[in-house]
């Protein structure tokens, strides 16, 4: 379980990771196998009743992944590997999924996708600085924009991302009319971190940006404009995600 959100109207948003049996054989897997695929549920808090379900393979094929079977270490293929969860300024849904490089706006009712964000198959022209790999951690901000931890910038062999040995915090700004996603403002770390997983990015009320590194250890804050104020790290493992609070 990698998110647990509560919303305002006192629901809980949970994501859950589901192998299904599936023929594999597209992706270069066996024809007898499993693709994990991921769900989001919102829940009554009272009553655990499900008030909404969305599950990936229903709309979101293998052809968008990044990963094949043989570089899983699930039995089949993690696919699509969900990360995060948030309610976007309309009340649908921002999905982040790992493996696909792409976040993806649901329709609360409807299940279907209104958009992809990046990817194989985005929606948007994605303008300089835009790309993300293996990203974690989207959220709608107050101003519209939309905030990612990025694993890794992205480098393209033969039609795969490759992720260039340096992680950041992005802020991106899409235009809806004309898709097109632009960057905002970009925070790296002066000791070039690289985490090949986790990590989160939480902009503060005073503007300050608070990133929790994931595997690189390391949590720091930086001003709006990008500053390093403070930085710290564990000594060994690292944490999912971080934050800072009054």
């Amino acid at each position: 379980h990698h998110e647990f959100l509560i919303t305002r109207e006192d629901t809980a948003l949970i994501t859950i990771y589901n192998p299904v049996p599936w023929d594999l054989s597209s992706v270069g897997g066996l024809k007898d196998s499993v693709a994990w695929q991921g769900i989001v549920q919102e829940l009554d808090i009272e009553t655990g009743e499900v008030l909404f379900e969305w599950r990936s393979l229903e709309h979101v094929g293998l052809d968008e992944t990044y990963v094949t079977p043989s570089e899983d270490h699930y039995r089949g293929i993690d696919y699509f590997h969900i990360n995060s969860v948030d309610v976007d300024h309309d009340d649908n849904l921002l999905v982040s999924a790992r493996e696909t490089s792409t976040i993806y706006k649901i329709d609360r009712k409807s299940g279907e996708v209104i958009w992809r964000l990046g990817g194989k198959k985005s929606d948007f022209e994605m303008r300089p600085g835009t790309q993300f790999a293996y990203q974690h951690d989207a959220r709608r901000q107050s101003d519209g924009t939309i905030s990612i931890f990025d694993n890794g910038t992205t480098v393209f062999h033969n039609g795969i991302p490759k992720a260039v040995e340096e992680s950041r915090g992005i802020v991106l700004e899409l235009d809806e009319e004309e898709m097109t996603a632009t960057l905002v403002r970009e925070y790296t770390h002066p000791d070039k971190l690289f985490a090949d997983a986790a990590g989160n990015m939480q902009v503060l009320p005073n503007g300050n940006v608070f990133i929790g590194w994931g595997r690189a250890l390391v949590f720091s804050e930086f001003s709006n404009d990008g500053e390093l104020l403070f930085s710290s790290s564990f000594p060994t493992n690292g944490s999912y995600r971080a934050f800072r609070f009054p």
